[in-house]
């Protein structure tokens, strides 16, 4: 029997819950957009910007763009209460 050598660790699986936690903070404010055209492209844009990030290892990569996405999401949030 072949022991698995592809194992994450328990840190891996926080990270990840925590990207998965910005990700739909973003999405609950990208949704208060009354256009739905406007929704639509930065939802996708959204997805990009996730998407691209998807395939990190190294989990002080991971803390970086978490703190960055923290700290844009301030910004996202006013931005989008102008639009509104």
């Amino acid at each position: 029997m072949k022991l698995r050598t592809d194992f994450k660790g328990l840190k891996y699986f926080l990270l990840k819950s925590k990207a998965l936690r910005l990700y739909r903070e973003y999405l609950k404010e990208v949704y208060k957009i009354p256009r739905p055209d406007l929704r639509d492209e930065y939802i996708t844009e959204l997805r990009t910007e996730f998407s691209k990030t998807k395939n990190v290892e190294n989990e002080k990569k991971w803390d970086y763009l978490l703190a960055e996405g923290r700290q844009k999401l301030p910004l996202i949030k006013e931005m989008i209460n102008r639009i509104i």
